[in-house]
């Protein structure tokens, strides 16, 4: 058995014939005293355990009555229960993502919330309308008529977004200018943070929830878009392509922007002259 001092300075504790103490403690003229081991004598492991015990408890979270345990730095699990306060969760995924980009939901009414993310999120196909940029645009048409965007206008205060219908662009004008034609939604949100012109079969029922505005393209910040969460049309839900393959994190559709079904005629707007067919609708030039 080592003395104390060996056990300390982790030598060997040699002894020579006929002395009472080791050869390290007589060159330092230590005392030379026997180590106790405490090798299955422990009596702290019950005060780890609770450290222990408090330590998981900071990794969970109480959501609506229900104890939630992050299993992943960045990634929550949240219960399979959905309802309207949960709809806006996401997961993060732990996968290489370069820059961020921008979510935007519905709001409680035609507003729209941005949420911008720099990394790879997956979320389900079921809650409060989602959108984010599409790309993918090599498959437009030369007006983009009928193609779903989110617009804001650069000059104002709110600086707030706004979901539309492209009626028109009309480009190289006498002044110089290219103009968009714009049908802003002014409509309202069904319940679970659905638009209501979803519900819209004939471009009568759908113009009544847009307004058409006229604006130059320099005048605003403009994207096309892909939803990726909430019903459309008819009710059907989001497309798979919206969703990678290798992980299931949203993506923008390769087959370009969100349209309007081939049900809804949008009557276009050309050289000035306003072509509609029906007049309801409140036209603004800005």
């Amino acid at each position: 058995m080592a003395c104390q001092t060996c056990h300390k300075k982790k030598v060997k504790c040699c002894f020579s014939a006929g002395e009472n103490a080791c050869e390290l403690c007589l060159h330092l003229g230590a005392k030379c005293m026997p180590h106790a081991s405490q090798q299955g004598k422990r009596t702290d492991l019950s005060g780890k355990r609770t450290k222990l015990l408090t330590n998981e408890r900071k990794d969970e979270l109480i959501v609506e009555g229900v104890k939630v345990r992050a299993s992943q730095p960045g990634r929550m699990k949240l219960p399979e229960k959905r309802n309207s306060s949960d709809h806006h969760t996401m997961d993060t995924l732990d996968v290489f993502s370069q820059g961020s980009r921008n979510l935007w939901l519905i709001g409680d009414t035609n507003s729209l919330e941005c949420k911008q993310i720099s990394r790879r999120v997956r979320m389900d196909k079921v809650g409060v309308s989602t959108y984010i940029i599409c790309t993918c645009v090599s498959k437009l048409s030369t007006a983009a008529t009928g193609t779903f965007c989110i617009f804001r206008r650069r000059k104002e205060e709110s600086n707030s977004w706004h979901l539309a219908v492209v009626q028109s662009f009309s480009y190289l004008n006498e002044d110089g200018t290219d103009i968009v034609h714009l049908l802003e939604w002014s409509g309202s949100v069904m319940t679970h943070g659905q638009p209501s012109f979803y519900k819209a079969s004939t471009w009568i029922d759908f113009m009544t929830h847009f307004t058409l505005r006229t604006f130059s393209v320099e005048a605003i910040e403009f994207y096309y878009i892909n939803q990726v969460r909430g019903n459309s049309f008819d009710s059907l839900p989001i497309s798979d392509a919206t969703r990678s393959a290798a992980d299931g994190g949203i993506q923008c559709n390769a087959d370009g922007p969100d349209r309007v079904p081939k049900c809804i005629t949008i009557p276009v707007h050309r050289n000035g002259l306003n072509h509609f067919s029906l007049m309801d609708l409140n036209v603004e030039s800005t």
